[in-house]
């Protein structure tokens, strides 16, 4: 059962990001596969508007549907989703800010 998990996780990232239709107004948007818990957003750069994640609620996401570990989900964020590059419209992952952590 969890080999089954993990080949789909697999065959999901290995995919990478896909061109599909959004749920808002951008067509022609490249999302990452079942991230969109994390999808806090959209940006233009130039020419292209770019899908916007959260990177802590990625991580999150993988800890929480897979058996990984808090650093395993990390490892995993940065190596197969953050660290793939798809072109000029590759999305963009950011760490936010948490206003209620003192320094």
């Amino acid at each position: 059962m969890i080999d089954d998990l993990f080949q789909t996780i697999g065959d999901i990232l290995s995919r990478g990001v896909r061109a599909m239709k959004s749920p808002h107004k951008y067509d022609d948007v490249l999302y990452a596969d079942d991230l969109d818990y994390a999808l806090i957003g959209h940006t233009l750069t130039g020419e292209h508007m770019l899908a916007v994640y959260d990177y802590w609620r990625c991580v999150e996401w993988f800890e929480q549907t897979t058996d990984m570990s808090y650093q395993e989900a990390i490892e995993w964020v940065d190596f197969n989703v953050t660290g793939a590059f798809v072109g000029p419209q590759t999305p963009i992952f950011i760490e936010t800010i948490d206003d209620s952590e003192e320094e």
